[in-house]
């Protein structure tokens, strides 16, 4: 729900900000247009009132009336509707008229096509040669043409552009190849008087030599097609070309919009996962804090508990003196393993000292069962050269003594040790007490395992056990510490 909500918010933003990155062109393509209406209201009704004034005739050709109208009305029209929306309350006032209403976007376009067709259709006429009294079409009227190419990708975009580009080429090629030829040269007389002259040039008579040699020096030499279709192709293919590199990167900015949007979708997905990530790392602290706070309380109670075990262990102890030496001894014993176990701040002890609590261990266990357990423990290498984590053969030795049967002396408990400086082998193997039906939670086990995956690189922790025995192998290296707990221990 937070995602799609997202989202809708990136794609809001995003049309805001395109909204805000064309609304300057936008402006000032209403500007443009507004500017191309009036210019071309003025410039034919200019046309039409010197052509009349100079040669009697308002247009060359009547066909020229039906497209001076087109012009007019639809220019007419579009600067009306773009002046009025120019404007932020959509109405103008002019000579003491208010204009208003509502406009539209799509009516905006239409009306832009509109008044910019016409205009291509004049200036298609002119590059065609009507109205035009001359034969100079390739001199003038493709002036016209040329320049609608920038002017019709700037308001109407550049696949417009492109067709007219095609159009303007197209009636430039026909002009110079088919219809005037590309070597034909202008002179400006008829044809009979230009063939004449051509002729009487190529003849060497002197009114001919004469008249070319004057032109010559006058710089009137006659120009031939060729002069012209050069010099507008070259300006025909630099103009579209400019249009078509300025509406690219105008298009652009659509095309780009896209790729921001999917990179704000990535960026925002990344600070949810990362806040995510803080808010569990900060829920991680607050229970590592607790789990201080809790600790650092039941150390405190500790502190009182073993404390008040041994005063009264010792007290025992001094009772005991006076009736049993073994009761006393065995007190002694129980309070030195307690001690042992419970100290604090260790992390590691030697071995010696391991296996003296493991004695002491086995002759509690012994002197509860009247020495009637048969228990093999053997001991082979330097123990004293080697450290180990506390309690933990201790451990895997209580967990014989709960689930195993020491009373056959054909099966005892086997504990061996093989100590060879760094390596450690220890082999536990009992007989199941098969009796003595001990549901076991394997949690002793299971935290033997977690202490030794927390502490040594590499061990070989294996439990071997069928319906009448259970075995325990144990191999590792005492110096391949972990870094983790090496860090733990220097902290």
């Amino acid at each position: 729900m937070a995602t799609q909500k997202n989202e809708q918010t990136i794609h809001q933003l995003l049309k805001r900000t395109l909204h805000t990155l064309t609304r300057p062109v936008a402006e000032n393509q209403r500007r443009l247009l507004l500017v191309v209406n009036l210019t071309y209201l003025v410039l034919a009704t200019e046309f039409i009132f010197s052509e009349w004034f100079s040669t009697g005739l308002a247009v060359p050709d009547n066909l020229l009336w039906y497209v001076y109208i087109l012009v007019g009305i639809t220019n007419a029209i579009s600067a009306v509707y773009t002046y009025v929306n120019m404007s932020p309350t959509q109405a103008r006032r002019v000579l003491g008229v208010t204009i208003g209403f509502r406009t539209n976007n799509l009516y905006e376009k239409r009306l832009r096509w509109m008044s910019l067709i016409a205009i291509m259709i004049m200036s298609f006429c002119f590059m065609v040669g009507i109205g035009n009294p001359s034969s100079d079409t390739l001199l003038t009227d493709f002036a016209l043409g040329h320049s609608l190419i920038v002017l019709i990708a700037m308001l109407l975009g550049r696949e417009a552009s492109f067709a007219w580009f095609l159009v303007v080429l197209s009636i430039l090629v026909y002009t110079s190849f088919f219809q005037k030829g590309y070597s034909h040269q202008y002179n400006y007389l008829t044809p009979v008087e230009s063939s004449r002259y051509e002729t009487a040039l190529r003849q060497g008579k002197p009114w001919a030599v004469k008249r070319g040699e004057w032109l010559k020096a006058n710089h009137l030499t006659p120009p031939k097609v060729s002069r012209y279709f050069n010099m507008w192709f070259i300006f025909i293919l630099v103009a579209y070309l400019s249009a078509y590199y300025f509406t690219d990167s105008a298009r652009k900015v659509n095309d780009t919009l896209p790729l921001v949007e999917q990179d704000m979708k990535i960026a925002l997905e990344e600070a949810h996962r990362q806040e995510l990530q803080q808010m569990r790392d900060d829920e991680e602290r607050l229970l590592l804090r607790q789990d201080a706070l809790d600790a650092e309380l039941k150390n405190l109670k500790a502190q009182i508990n073993p404390h008040f075990l041994f005063n009264t262990l010792n007290y025992f102890y001094m009772k005991s003196l006076e009736h049993s030496d073994e009761l006393a001894n065995s007190i002694l014993m129980l309070s030195d393993i307690m001690q042992y176990s419970v100290r604090d701040s260790i992390d590691k002890v030697g071995l010696d000292e391991e296996i003296k609590h493991m004695e002491q261990f086995i002759e509690l266990v012994q002197l509860r069962n009247n020495h009637k357990l048969c228990i093999d423990f053997s001991v082979k290498g330097p123990v004293n050269q080697i450290q180990i984590l506390p309690f933990l053969l201790i451990g895997l030795l209580e967990n014989a003594f709960k689930h195993g049967n020491m009373m056959n002396s054909e099966k005892p408990l086997i504990i061996k040790l093989d100590v060879t400086p760094p390596h450690l082998d220890f082999f536990t193997c009992n007989q199941k007490n098969l009796k003595k039906q001990v549901k076991s939670t394997q949690i002793g086990l299971t935290n033997t395992r977690r202490r030794l995956d927390l502490t040594y690189r590499a061990f070989t922790f294996d439990i071997d056990q069928d319906e009448e025995s259970f075995c325990i192998k144990l191999v590792l290296d005492t110096n391949d510490f972990k870094e983790s707990y090496l860090s733990h221990t220097n902290a």
